[in-house]
């Protein structure tokens, strides 16, 4: 079970070549892996050193070859393709316990919607229970041993015998297929060295099952999560900040003029930026495009509005004819590879630029509880947080992560269409309010906004291997 597949020829290289000397092996598994990995420089810096060879592993030939239109394959870049990983009894044992095993206000309020949608009240007081007794270090301890010397499966040993790597460089340590990874190179004596790409996931996913040698996170914030909830070691957790968020140095918005004419935009409009949930919350989304758009021809907003609709790139939100679609403009960013919400999706450059280009010229975003309210800080823009329903939604502001960001008084979250008209109006009026709010945003969320964050984390890997 689990020998990788080939998604092109296997291009071995040797340190007796004389080139490439020090191997990386990199899980491309899901859509922000590739978008924060691979198109940033964290990819761009391993890939100019001549000592250096990646192998990118992904989930399907179809994946892989879209990849290397873009990325070709060459004796320094290997795809290899491996998929259906399944443990065995005690490693399955360990997957379910893992999220028991995590204590924060994120995790009770995914049990607690979880009771709201299925009514299973035995189930949720045995996993409240389950989780009371063991969140708690010396448990997750043990199952971490359990896990390391008791679980046995060869999985990756295809992948480790062919291209004997001298480091991992996993960035969703949450998956047990990337903590088999972690566990195969932890046996070899291989350096891994984990990377958090996302805000959220110390909190709301489940605990770190295996520890990686070192862990990359975004900022001061995700550090101290990893050291309280996943029982990191301070020296071995380094602040590199957000690659993802680099675009915003390296990419020039386009100009306004083309910009609109290439979206068929009147320029003499304001553009206002919605950015829907997406289908899990579909009747919320297009409530407030229906709003927005009768606030318009009433006469509630500014007649010379125009609204952005940008879809997240993991989900769509398709136009109805509800709405006088003169004032609204769909943009459905990135390629998806299947027609379900998740994680099977890839953001290019030019949805990259899109992303810039739709904030740079926006006047105000309008968003929940997104890392779109952190994009639009890092432009300086105004953000207007919905939480109209008081259900699943509502909730979702008082998840750890995100308390945060409203903590910092840089977001105005409204709770009905009152509030939401009068900070549409307030905001067009006076763009500079909550600028201090948005300050802190930028400083604790993106640590360093000087557009090298890629290349900070590539050189913790280029030193480990050195």
């Amino acid at each position: 079970m689990g020998s990788p597949t080939n998604a092109m020829p296997m291009l071995s290289m040797s340190s007796s070549s004389g080139k490439a000397t020090n191997t990386v092996v990199i899980p491309l598994f899901q859509g922000m892996e590739a978008l924060h990995i691979l198109r940033t420089d964290i990819f761009a810096t391993l890939a100019a050193r001549p000592d250096v060879r990646v192998v990118l592993l992904t989930v399907s030939a179809e994946k892989a070859a879209y990849y290397q239109k873009e990325f070709p394959a060459s004796e320094r870049l290997v795809y290899e393709v491996i998929a259906g990983y399944r443990g065995g009894p005690l490693e399955r044992l360990l997957g379910k316990c893992k999220v028991y095993l995590l204590k924060t206000e994120t995790m009770d309020i995914k049990r607690q919607l979880r009771l709201r949608e299925t009514g299973a009240r035995v189930r949720y007081y045995v996993s409240l229970v389950g989780n009371r007794v063991l969140a708690h270090r010396p448990f997750r301890a043990l199952a971490r041993w359990c896990d390391a010397h008791l679980v046995h499966d060869t999985f990756f040993k295809a992948v480790f015998d062919t291209y004997h790597p001298s480091l991992i460089f996993p960035a969703h340590l949450f998956a047990d297929v990337e903590i088999a990874l972690v566990r195969e190179a932890k046996r070899r004596g291989v350096c891994s060295i984990g990377f958090i790409n996302s805000w959220d996931k110390l909190t709301s996913r489940c605990v770190i099952r295996i520890l990686p040698d070192l862990l990359i996170v975004p900022n001061e914030l995700t550090k101290r999560e990893a050291i309280v909830y996943h029982d990191a070691s301070p020296a071995d957790v380094i602040v590199c900040g957000p690659p993802q968020f680099d675009v915003y140095q390296k990419l020039a918005p386009t100009p306004r003029e083309t910009f609109c004419r290439e979206l068929g935009i009147d320029g003499a409009k304001r553009l206002v930026l919605f950015c829907p949930v997406g289908r899990a919350f579909s009747a919320l989304d297009w409530s407030m495009i229906e709003l927005l758009d009768r606030a318009i021809g009433d006469g509630h907003v500014p007649s010379d509005l125009h609204v952005l609709v940008r879809s997240p790139p993991n989900d769509v939100v398709e136009m109805r004819e509800s709405v006088d679609t003169s004032r609204f403009t769909f943009v459905r960013p990135g390629v998806r590879f299947s027609s379900a919400r998740g994680v099977d999706w890839d953001m290019g450059k030019g949805d990259q630029q899109s992303l810039v280009d739709d904030i740079y010229h926006s006047a105000l975003v309008i968003c929940s509880f997104s890392t779109m309210s952190i994009d639009a800080a890092i432009l300086d823009k105004p953000i207007i947080n919905l939480d109209f329903d008081g259900g699943p939604a509502h909730r979702m502001y008082e998840r750890t992560h995100y308390r945060h960001i409203l903590e910092t008084g840089g977001v105005r979250r409204v709770v009905n269409k009152e509030a939401l008209l009068g900070a549409i109006t307030g905001y067009l009026a006076h763009p500079e309010e909550d600028a201090a709010g948005r300050a802190r945003i930028r400083q604790e969320q993106v640590w360093k906004l000087d557009g090298a964050a890629g290349k900070r984390v590539a050189e913790v890997i280029l030193e480990r291997l050195s």
